[in-house]
């Protein structure tokens, strides 16, 4: 009998540490899937920034060669700012 109890003490365990690592699997999973999205969501707007700067700068070396027409400065100022 005890021998009974032990054993399914032990089987017990070894669900419940299996149902552990399950859960732990998943939380992983979801980690990995957050920073892919997060990683994505930061090129983006990594490269919306460089655009803005390259558009900055091209606006101000316009303004530097002293450009009359404000018509193609507003081509390179970002529609943010």
């Amino acid at each position: 009998m005890v021998v009974g109890i032990l054993i399914a003490l032990q089987v017990n365990n070894w669900n419940e540490g299996h149902n552990l690592r399950k859960k732990e699997i998943n939380f992983y999973k979801v980690i990995e899937s957050e920073l892919a999205e997060t990683n994505i969501e930061l090129i983006r707007k990594i490269n919306s920034l460089e655009e803005n700067l390259r558009n900055v700068i091209t606006a101000r070396n316009l303004l530097i060669m002293k450009v009359n027409s404000t018509d193609s400065l507003k081509h390179y100022i970002p529609q943010n700012l």
